[in-house]
């Protein structure tokens, strides 16, 4: 699987988000959790983009 992993800084920039607010949604299980790659952490792209699609579809029914 080619799946692209991205940084912190980039889920922030995509996301809208600092770092303590994914943290502290990841411990309430409310976003998606890293992946541990020797000691750097990574996101899968395609799972950010899925929790943004969640919020604003969840944003435009109320």
């Amino acid at each position: 699987m080619n799946e692209r992993l991205i940084t912190i800084k980039e889920v922030e920039k995509i996301i809208g988000f600092k770092k303590d607010f994914i943290y502290r949604n990841i411990k309430k299980n409310k976003f998606p959790k890293q992946v541990n790659l020797d000691r750097s952490a990574r996101w899968r792209l395609s799972e950010v983009q899925k929790w943004v699609e969640k919020q604003t579809e969840s944003d435009s029914a109320t």
